[in-house]
């Protein structure tokens, strides 16, 4: 799968849902810096080449936001039964997925 360096089976098969959002924050993080200049560049042309009429000039932030500047409000803490509910769910679709990969 491209750059992760994973082929198509080990990727869509074999790789946990922790496993594909730690290489999900490990994308957003190796081209940050590259989101950051292409929102700035946007920015500088839309304003500098004339903006609507009345419309005054937002901080770069306001004009684009990116999904990892957005204020996160604090989340309520889970009680120890959904914590365990949770983990009691995420241990039977482990075992439904190595099930299914046994019986190929």
């Amino acid at each position: 799968m491209g750059e992760i360096g994973y082929d198509r089976k080990e990727y869509l098969y074999e790789l946990s849902y922790c496993d594909i959002l730690c290489i999900e924050r490990g994308y957003y993080a190796r081209y940050h810096q590259s989101w950051e200049q292409a929102r700035l560049i946007a920015y500088c042309v839309h304003y500098c080449m004339g903006a609507p009429k009345g419309q005054t000039a937002k901080t770069v932030t306001e004009w684009l936001p990116f999904r990892w500047e957005k204020d996160k409000e604090p989340s309520a803490p889970i009680s120890q039964q959904t914590a365990e509910d949770l983990r009691r769910q995420m241990m039977e679709w482990n075992a439904n997925i190595e099930n299914e990969k046994s019986d190929k």
